[in-house]
């Protein structure tokens, strides 16, 4: 799966971004080498300042920030967790102040994934 994830990443037009999120994320659910998982984040905000526009990809935007913040907390899971609470906050559709329409990169809506993520590492969000 790996070798097709990284056969995709030639798509320069934005929808390379959920494959690239969802390789991400079986890294982390793999609980594999952290320097492996900072290496595809660093990989996807590179991708994320090249090639998507901010202005119409907020959610994408804020998603890759809390990944981001998850390689500045030395992949501490609970250390991202409390400070990406607010962040976290604007994808939750309860949210008064959320980014309420899912992008066509969110193969599952952020925010839920990143709860599941969460229970799956026994962290409280």
């Amino acid at each position: 799966l790996t070798q097709e994830l990284h056969s995709l990443s030639g798509d320069k037009e934005g929808a390379n971004v959920g494959l690239m999120i969802l390789h991400i994320f079986l890294l982390l659910s793999l609980k594999s080498n952290p320097t492996d998982i900072l290496e595809k984040v660093k990989a996807l905000d590179r991708y994320k300042r090249r090639y998507l526009n901010q202005s119409s990809n907020t959610r994408t935007e804020l998603f890759i920030t809390i990944l981001r913040h998850y390689s500045f907390s030395a992949a501490d899971m609970q250390k991202t967790s409390t400070k990406m609470k607010e962040l976290l906050m604007q994808l939750t559709p309860e949210s008064d102040h959320t980014t309420t329409s899912t992008e066509d990169y969110e193969l599952i809506p952020f925010d839920i994934i990143w709860k599941r993520l969460m229970k799956y590492y026994g962290v409280e969000i």
